[in-house]
């Protein structure tokens, strides 16, 4: 059974919501509207989404051209399920300020986990036409590209990202994904463990090195991998799969088995997809133990 290489979970997010920093009224006339810009961003820290929203919502009417109220209440409105939103206030802020690369980098990210990669790029592109030295904002088009299925133009962006940033684990991360999704095994494992060097706690670069260990037929170093990022996050799906498909091409079916019947708890709506090989990892289990 031939080993899937997984993808990292999501982009690297660009900047934090105000860094829980509070503004504080400088001008005469916007106190009311900085008491509720604060009320949010206490609200956001809480986990409470639609308080923040709703506070936010008073600071804008108060204060229309508010950008830092429309930038975090894009951030509340994406965590609250409602991307169509948050991409709406990140519009907002350009109408406003349209070279801010904040508002370009927060819509090219909720774009990318919306699935809309290409609008992703587009965004990205922006920002760096403004700031051509961000190595996040490379490392997020990189992954945006290698989602289109375009690998060279994905490394491309991740070797600047790390020519402008040596120590970016994540970029290692991602290029060693893109190499691998080219076939590229022996490069993609050196970049992940460029990637381990930096970041040992990076558990989806331990994942993917697991997979890409069992396609060159090194089960034993794959399963090795897949431990440390079980190790590192016990609910981690991915890595009970890479794990089993490294125990089911060495012949422990029923190590496999045990392994994507954990993955199917932790991750229910795999269960159709890994049936078929759940059947086979039991079938050869029962007949081993014959």
């Amino acid at each position: 059974m031939k080993s899937v290489t997984l993808s990292l979970a999501t982009v690297v997010i660009i900047f934090s919501l105000t860094n829980y920093t509070y503004l504080y009224c400088l001008q005469e006339g916007i106190h009311s509207s900085v008491e509720y810009y604060n009320r949010g961003v206490e609200k956001y820290r809480l986990c409470d989404y639609k308080g923040a929203i709703t506070d936010f919502d008073s600071a804008i009417k108060i204060n229309p051209t508010f950008i830092e109220a429309y930038r975090d209440r894009g951030l509340a409105k994406w965590m609250a399920g409602n991307p169509k939103g948050a991409i709406a206030d990140y519009s907002k802020i350009l109408e406003i300020s349209p070279k801010s690369i904040e508002a370009y980098g927060y819509r090219g990210m909720i774009k990318y986990m919306s699935a809309d990669y290409k609008g992703a790029i587009t965004d990205y592109n922006k920002v760096l036409e403004l700031n051509p030295k961000h190595p996040v904002i490379y490392n997020n088009r990189g992954l945006a590209k290698s989602k289109l299925g375009d690998q060279k133009g994905a490394i491309a962006d991740f070797d600047t990202a790390i020519k402008i940033d040596p120590k970016y684990a994540e970029a290692y991360a991602n290029r060693g994904l893109a190499r691998a999704k080219l076939g590229e095994y022996e490069e993609a494992i050196a970049d992940y463990d460029k990637a381990i060097r930096i970041n040992p706690k990076l558990v989806e670069a331990y994942c993917n090195r697991a997979a890409a260990k069992d396609s060159i037929g090194d089960q034993n170093g794959a399963i090795a991998d897949a431990d440390k990022a079980i190790e590192l996050n016990p609910n981690y799906a991915d890595a009970y799969y890479n794990r089993a498909s490294a125990k089911y091409n060495l012949g422990d079916y029923a190590g496999a088995l045990a392994d994507f019947e954990t993955v199917i708890k932790l991750d229910p709506p795999r269960k159709t997809s890994l049936q078929q090989l759940i059947d086979s990892a039991r079938a050869k289990a029962e007949k081993n133990a014959e």
